[in-house]
């Protein structure tokens, strides 16, 4: 059975677009129409299922997010389409799962060259190792880290890195120039099409701000180097001072990466934020690290 990409798309002319290159690619094309039939469809094939493109409705965006969270897993990657920029959808999507974003308009070959990144990194994942492929880290690797740290007595820091406005071939590119600036004990693993995961042996918290401060000066180095206006959020813990298991480590990063994007949408004046979101904002303020 053919892998399949499911698909709504309300263009005529991104719709035409999206389909000949999901088609050209050597997939077949599942339609649906609702949160309903995407339900049905992705209960009836979700084994063969690896991507779901949405164009959002922002009459039903939160709606729309809901159904994104039930169906999005490591396995299916979520490209959505949006006609605005707008940083709370944005975020949301990011949070509800999406792997990448799409804003329209789009020129016809960028929007084909996202389709296509993204059933690549499904197909041929980023190599970590000679012999061994991963699209995300395994929980594993970090328990395997952590045996050797408690053998040795010593600490481990992991910084989580998300990178903003970088195509497939800048983050490879990144990252083997992130590499050759770390020491050779150091990990630079792939957590995702966006993220990286550095795992730093011998590292106590006290020295992640230097390796949070490498990842922010390479970024700078090749900032004209980028196709558009490249930025990264960054976000390190340590173990055993942060925790003790691969799991929570992992939730912590996640939710310090959210925590720091969020916060960094305050640009403009504090009148600005939505209510809704100022409670939010002083928790994250008064919150201890």
């Amino acid at each position: 059975m053919k892998n399949k990409v499911l698909v709504n798309v309300a263009g005529s002319a991104t719709r035409k677009i999206a389909l000949f290159t999901v088609v050209n690619l050597g997939y077949d094309f599942i339609e649906f129409q609702s949160p309903e039939d995407l339900k049905f469809k992705h209960s009836l094939l979700k084994d063969s299922i690896i991507m779901l493109l949405h164009e959002i409705n922002y009459a039903t965006y939160e709606r729309d997010f809901e159904m994104i969270k039930e169906v999005s897993n490591k396995k299916i990657k979520v490209l959505l389409i949006i006609d605005r920029y707008e940083t709370k959808v944005i975020d949301d999507a990011i949070e509800a799962g999406a792997n990448d974003i799409i804003v329209l308009p789009l020129k016809e070959e960028m929007l084909k060259s996202k389709i296509k990144n993204i059933l690549a990194n499904i197909v041929k994942p980023f190599e970590l190792e000679e012999d061994n492929e991963y699209s995300y880290i395994d929980d594993t690797i970090i328990d395997h880290e952590i045996i050797r740290a408690d053998r040795g007595n010593y600490s481990i820091s992991l910084v989580m890195v998300e990178l903003h406005s970088i195509n497939e071939e800048e983050i490879i590119e990144l990252i083997e120039k992130l590499k050759s600036r770390l020491r050779e004990t150091d990990l630079v693993m792939r957590y995702g099409p966006l993220k990286l995961l550095l795992i730093c042996p011998f590292t106590g918290k006290e020295n992640i701000v230097e390796v949070e401060n490498k990842v922010r000066m390479l970024v700078k180095e090749n900032f004209n180097k980028f196709k558009n206006k490249a930025s990264v959020t960054i976000y390190g813990i340590s173990y055993p001072k942060d925790g003790e298991r691969a799991r929570e480590l992992i939730e912590l990063l996640d939710e310090g990466i959210m925590n720091s994007r969020l916060l960094g949408r305050i640009r403009g004046t504090f009148s600005d934020i939505r209510k809704e979101e100022i409670e939010t904002y002083k928790k994250l303020f008064n919150k201890k690290y």
